[in-house]
């Protein structure tokens, strides 16, 4: 009896120890599996990249934020500049009368749009010899400016309904025309100041109910504008 009480304690000693041990390699197993882990997170080379990039997005997305900002108060700031400077040159050059010509604010800059009946005869590309006087001020007035001019040239419905390549051709020649004219009456207009470009029927001034219609749609606008807030 004495030996079966000893043959159980020793196994019941044996059990509560093993016990212990599953336990004790237990909490071991998990703390070094949380500490595994920890180290991975804090040194993985993807995690940080990551996180760089993400943050170098956001810098470089308040960066560009700012410039716009910038920039779109640099064109509003040109734009107030170069209509003051235009306002009163062409009050200085007694341009023409009032109602002869629209000074236009747009994206691209300050226009000078001449709106004269019949500034350009239908299907040509030269203005009339007594249409060509208000040019001539416009001249000096582009002369006195030290910023940058794009001439613009348009045609009406009619010239370009059955030929689109014939109406850009036909608007570009009225712009050249323009500068090809200045250039004959001055040698101190620099070319590379002035770009041209043809515009066929883009932006009608009317909705050509009328010969009157048609006429203002046949035009060239002269776009002034600061070449930095292009």
């Amino acid at each position: 009896m004495i030996k079966q009480n000893q043959i159980t304690n020793k196994n019941s000693w044996a059990l509560a120890f093993a016990t212990l041990m599953m336990i004790l390699f237990s909490l071991f197993v998990i703390l070094y599996a949380f500490e595994k882990a920890k180290k991975h997170s804090e040194t993985n080379p993807k995690t940080d990249t990551v996180q760089k990039e993400q943050q170098s997005q956001n810098r470089e997305s308040r960066s560009e934020g700012a410039q716009n900002i910038l920039r779109t108060q640099k064109m509003l700031e040109t734009k107030v500049e170069i209509q003051d400077f235009l306002n009163k040159t062409l009050e200085q050059e007694q341009f023409i009368e009032k109602n002869d010509f629209e000074l236009v604010t747009e994206d691209d800059g300050l226009i000078v749009r001449l709106i004269l009946k019949n500034f350009f005869i239908s299907g040509k590309a030269e203005i009339p010899f007594e249409l060509q006087r208000p040019v001539q001020k416009l001249l000096q007035v582009v002369l006195k400016s030290n910023h940058f001019v794009k001439i613009q040239g348009y045609v009406d419905a009619v010239e370009t309904q059955r030929n689109w390549q014939r109406g850009f051709e036909l608007s570009f020649r009225r712009a050249q025309w323009l500068l090809n004219y200045w250039m004959s009456l001055t040698d101190q207009l620099d070319p590379l100041r002035v770009s041209l470009e043809g515009m066929a029927y883009a932006n009608p001034l009317s909705s050509e109910n009328s010969s009157w219609g048609y006429a203002q749609n046949r035009r060239v606008e002269i776009i002034f504008y600061d070449k930095k807030s292009y």
